[in-house]
């Protein structure tokens, strides 16, 4: 039931971002349809609610969540463990947030630290991830990233329980109505 509530919170959250902007058959309805897509080198964009602890952003301290600034700059995002801070008060400044998923990898593990809402500090292990180029550019988030022993500044990667609980997959290009300048 929880995550049944979470994901209408996000979807609410998407909708409002991209109310009449993407059309919607160019949405991707499973996780199966995006690994083909991926796979025939097609990338899919993922538009996800910004958990700010997760993401290791600097609004992170701002709200007392707290961040990590090895995985922000490894490009590592984790997830918003229930019981959070970041689970309690990133939605207290709501943002969106879409990434370019370029793959993915069954293997690749993500350990965060979380801090969690009585204070403790917490580890958590994700076992899969999306390979993403983000917006951000190279000098910030993921400016470590590493792949296969080579470094590809500005991309990154997102956890599988992040990008599937909470994400919205669209094959690539978007389509955008023409009323956006």
């Amino acid at each position: 039931q929880e995550f049944s509530d979470l994901r209408r919170k996000s979807d609410r959250m998407a909708e409002r971002y991209l109310r009449g902007k993407v059309d919607s058959g160019f949405r991707v309805d499973s996780v199966k349809t995006a690994r083909a897509l991926l796979r025939a080198g097609i990338p899919v964009v993922l538009e996800v609610p910004v958990y700010y602890g997760a993401w290791n952003h600097r609004i992170a301290d701002d709200l007392g969540i707290g961040r990590d600034m090895e995985a922000w700059a490894n490009g590592e995002v984790g997830y918003p463990e229930p019981g959070s801070m970041d689970y309690e008060h990133s939605n207290d400044e709501a943002a969106g947030h879409s990434i370019l998923i370029v793959g993915y990898d069954d293997d690749r593990e993500v350990t965060t630290h979380v801090k969690m809402a009585d204070g403790s500090v917490q580890t958590f292990h994700y076992r899969g991830a999306y390979i993403m180029k983000n917006s951000w550019g190279t000098e910030a988030f993921g400016r470590t990233f590493q792949a296969d022993g080579e470094a590809y500044p500005g991309y990154g990667l997102i956890t599988y329980k992040y990008a599937h609980e909470y994400g919205s997959f669209y094959r690539f290009p978007l389509r955008v109505s023409q009323t956006d300048n």
